[in-house]
């Protein structure tokens, strides 16, 4: 109307354009800015909770006991009824409990047992990284409780899963605290070539073509298309008998919900849930990877696994449908107050069917990554 009138010229107008643009463009760079920010705030985050966690006790041992310089000689390992509790005040449940057993030396132990069974947590014990509630573990006739953190983590070596190369030389990362002289670190590298070197090492082509003829031996071929898909009845209950494959509709919707009734009662307790899938894990012939996870009062923790072959709405209704109707079939009642996504809309929609009194929220770290992506 003020341009009618000749109170607004075409100059004003192409300059104020010109401004709208660039405060544009402004703000773009601070929400950048913001999001990169965040993300870069957790390595502070990490390093103001290593500064709050308790220095770990100093022991020596006793002058009437003295430990020799070349121990432990044999390697005779002893647990004596160990018991491991990570919570501070030891509520939570153990993660080893009256554990006893022995090793010999020389002898090649392995560990076998399903996620969060405790395997790290018993290696990780002989280095002290986590204290005992009861029990000693005991290494050639010397309770390492009683033997002091630098010397015992010394004395004991861990080949990790993952190599790790500290960001130094190769002589620093072969001997770290200086100790060998160049030598004697020619010499033990000549030794180890003698022995063997790297070209005696089965590749890893030799190694899959090897394990997929074992698997073929003894477990049934692999599925080439979602009809194919048959889990046996073994793998349908979990060692005590109870069910764990909870809902398993048939293709082409062919979706397959895992969890045990003890865990969905743990579900039930939860008022806040948050779902998420991801692609890059996701099995054979599936399209994504969904989780329904718990906020408990120790934190988020993933109750429903599930792997889905596609991602329409009427994928997500058939997912909560199923879980609630098992529900109800074993007097579960699931009523969280709210339930979190990620922004995918079908995903939110399709639990609104089953989700009737639940406010639907929407993660900050996504929005903020959708945001990213259009700017």
């Amino acid at each position: 109307m003020r341009f009618l009138q000749n109170q607004f010229s075409p100059v004003d107008i192409a300059l104020t354009l010109a401004y709208s643009l660039n405060l544009m463009g402004l703000v773009q760079w601070s929400l950048r800015l913001s999001v990169e920010t965040e993300s870069l705030m957790t390595a502070p985050e990490r390093i103001l909770e290593y500064r709050s966690l308790d220095q770990e006790p100093l022991t020596s041992i006793s002058s009437q006991h003295p430990l020799s310089s070349n121990w432990p000689t044999a390697g005779n390992i002893i647990f004596d009824n160990v018991s491991i509790c990570h919570s501070v005040n030891n509520e939570s449940r153990p993660a080893l409990q009256h554990i006893s057993f022995s090793m010999n030396s020389c002898e090649k132990i392995g560990i076998v047992g399903r996620t969060g069974a405790g395997k790290s947590t018993l290696v990780q014990s002989l280095l002290r990284m986590v204290p005992l509630t009861e029990g000693h573990i005991i290494i050639d006739g010397v309770d390492i409780s009683a033997v002091p953190l630098d010397c015992l983590r010394q004395r004991i070596s861990v080949i990790p899963q993952d190599p790790v190369l500290f960001t130094d030389t190769i002589r620093a990362n072969l001997d770290p605290f200086d100790r060998y002289s160049d030598a004697e670190i020619w010499q033990a590298l000549e030794e180890k070539r003698k022995k063997g070197s790297a070209e005696d090492i089965p590749t890893f082509n030799y190694i899959r073509s090897t394990a997929y003829r074992r698997r073929s031996s003894v477990l049934p071929p692999i599925p080439k298309t979602l009809e194919d898909i048959v889990i046996p009845d073994t793998l349908k209950f979990l060692e005590n008998g109870d069910p764990f494959l909870i809902f398993d509709n048939p293709a082409p919707n062919h979706i397959i919900t895992l969890c045990s009734p003890q865990v969905l009662i743990e579900l039930s307790k939860c008022f806040y849930w948050l779902a998420d899938g991801t692609f890059r894990s996701a099995p054979q012939k599936f399209v994504q990877s969904y989780s329904i996870h718990g906020r408990t009062e120790w934190g988020i923790h993933p109750f429903i696994h599930i792997a889905m072959c596609g991602r329409k709405q009427e994928h997500y209704e058939l997912i909560f449908q199923g879980l609630f109707d098992y529900a109800n079939r074993n007097d579960t009642k699931l009523q969280p107050s709210s339930i979190m996504f990620d922004f995918e809309q079908a995903a939110s929609n399709g639990s609104l069917s089953t989700l009737k009194h639940s406010s639907v929220l929407y993660c900050h770290f996504h929005y903020c990554r959708s945001i990213w992506r259009q700017v």
